[in-house]
């Protein structure tokens, strides 16, 4: 037995955490009443499912990936108070740039 997780491990669980799912909205509709006291256990419970099942994917990530030599810049999403855009880089001043250029300053100035 494999003790990694596989795609095919995660894909099955989110088949029966979608089909928790689909159980626990028909409650709802069934000819006699649940007690609501039942409607909230079951959904606490099928949160802590979705929470498992995000916890079981991100191990599964970890195991394939392979640590890169360079760190990656971690960006926060835009829109809400505070959020800011990445930094765009400075590349200088474009006319010292192009005075530095192969083809020659004296074409670049008047």
């Amino acid at each position: 037995m494999n003790p990694e997780l596989t795609k095919t491990d995660t894909r099955a669980l989110w088949y029966a955490v979608e089909a928790y799912i689909s159980i626990v909205k028909a409650m709802k509709n069934l000819p006699s009443p649940v007690d609501q006291d039942v409607v909230d256990k079951e959904r606490q419970i099928l949160t802590a499912a979705t929470r498992a099942l995000r916890k079981v994917n991100a191990i599964r990530k970890a195991q394939t990936s392979r640590p890169s030599e360079k760190p990656q810049v971690q960006y926060r999403t835009a829109g809400g108070a505070g959020a800011q855009a990445p930094a765009i880089p400075d590349f200088g001043d474009p006319e010292q740039r192009m005075r530095g250029s192969s083809l020659g300053s004296s074409e670049w100035t008047n």
